[in-house]
């Protein structure tokens, strides 16, 4: 892949996040490395996209056991064409998850299931209106003593 900048496109499956995916990818890493659970416990990704943050984090976690999600089913073939190319077994099949759409939270087998649920540059491609959804969906898969990470970079602009 090439390191020059490839025009904006928000498909999670463009050439642009793939480019700016690997661009922060390692300081996330050093982020996570710092805030996820040392214990075994599951972890949830809101939003994963194409997986490749996922794909690139597990192997650096083997006690956790990570949960891809997104709303578009239509990217989970390839996050799981990633997990098996990588070869990260602690990485679960991906869970349709619409941060607009109370209904994909609410699986009762989901309930308090996660130890950290993270979510990685959402408000970069959709409104701001979905943070409310976003923190009651993660108030009911958190349990008790879970947290939720939101990762992006923010700027002013004067």
């Amino acid at each position: 892949m090439s390191t020059e900048k490839p025009p904006l496109d928000p498909h999670p499956l463009s050439e642009y996040v793939a480019w700016a995916g690997n661009r922060n990818r390692q300081p996330i890493l050093g982020v996570l490395k710092e805030k996820l659970p040392k214990d075994s416990g599951r972890v949830l990704e809101m939003a994963c996209g194409s997986g490749m943050h996922v794909n690139f984090f597990a192997p650096h976690f083997e006690h956790l056991h990570f949960h891809p999600s997104d709303k578009d089913i239509e990217v989970f073939d390839n996050i799981k064409n990633l997990s098996t190319e990588h070869g990260n077994d602690n990485i679960a099949d991906p869970i349709h998850l619409d941060l607009s759409n109370p209904e994909t939270w609410f699986n009762t087998d989901m309930k308090g299931k996660f130890a950290s649920i993270f979510c990685i540059n959402i408000f970069q491609v959709a409104p701001i209106s979905i943070a409310d959804g976003m923190m009651e969906c993660a108030e009911h898969l958190l349990n008790n003593d879970g947290f939720f990470i939101n990762l992006r970079t923010f700027s002013s602009r004067r």
